[in-house]
């Protein structure tokens, strides 16, 4: 999963489900307007929620990739 990917999934969640993605942004810019700091901490908890799972996904390619390599490895040395 890239940026790419999470920036993908984003403009389609927001072309398939238009008015509940414009809702949820005019309750940000709303909360936003009445009390900033529960708005910046609103949107920093989203944010480390989202790149805590790209590293966990960025994390299990890496170690599936591993351990497909270890097996390959294994397969090549007994024959």
């Amino acid at each position: 999963m890239t940026i790419y990917h999470l920036l993908q999934l984003g403009k389609n969640f927001y072309y398939t489900h238009t008015y509940l993605a414009l809702a949820i942004l005019a309750g940000l810019v709303i909360l936003a307007l009445i009390n900033p700091k529960a708005a910046f901490k609103t949107v920093a908890i989203v944010l480390l929620f989202v790149l805590a799972v790209y590293f966990a996904t960025l994390l299990g390619k890496t170690s599936l990739t591993g351990i497909g390599n270890k097996q390959q490895m294994i397969n090549q040395s007994r024959h």
